[in-house]
């Protein structure tokens, strides 16, 4: 997050596939947040495929979440 805040996209690409990577396919909170992270870096890049699938990973991921896990935090 901090460098897709501070105007850095591709560090925050870079670092969001690591997240997602450490994370793995299972549903949480994590992978899915990194995955939200990586498409709005990946839009940030203008790279609109590798956006359109990491928010889809990220939706998919979402409504896989236990429930304890989906607060607005």
């Amino acid at each position: 997050m901090v460098p897709l805040n501070y105007g850095a996209p591709k560090a925050a690409a870079s670092l969001a596939d690591q997240a997602r990577h450490a994370a793995g396919n299972r549903p949480t909170a994590a992978a899915m947040l990194a995955a939200a992270v990586a498409a709005r870096a990946y839009a940030l890049n203008h790279q609109p495929e590798q956006a359109r699938a990491a928010l889809a990973a990220a939706d998919a991921l979402m409504e896989r979440l236990p429930e304890g896990e989906r607060s607005d935090t």
